[in-house]
């Protein structure tokens, strides 16, 4: 794993778990999003492609950085 933009993007390497739609070149398996103090949202979209999961992106809805502690219990996931 390490990260590969400024907002804290994460380049996943898992080369044991599948996801459902192995067919597909590249898509996006989950969303979340999380209400952070400024009253901004920051979305994550989990990645997968070839068959694997490949990445877990996130970025603040106004593109600013993301310099708060992100509470993963308050994530709330939207399945695709």
């Amino acid at each position: 794993m390490k990260e590969i933009d400024d907002d804290g993007s994460l380049e996943l390497k898992i080369s044991h778990l599948e996801f459902r739609d192995s067919n597909t070149q590249a898509r996006a398996i989950a969303e979340g999003i999380l209400e952070v103090p400024d009253n901004h949202y920051v979305t994550f979209i989990l990645h997968g492609r070839n068959g694997l999961l490949s990445e877990l992106e996130r970025f603040k809805e106004d593109f600013s950085k993301i310099t708060e502690k992100i509470d993963g219990k308050l994530l709330h996931v939207i399945p695709k």
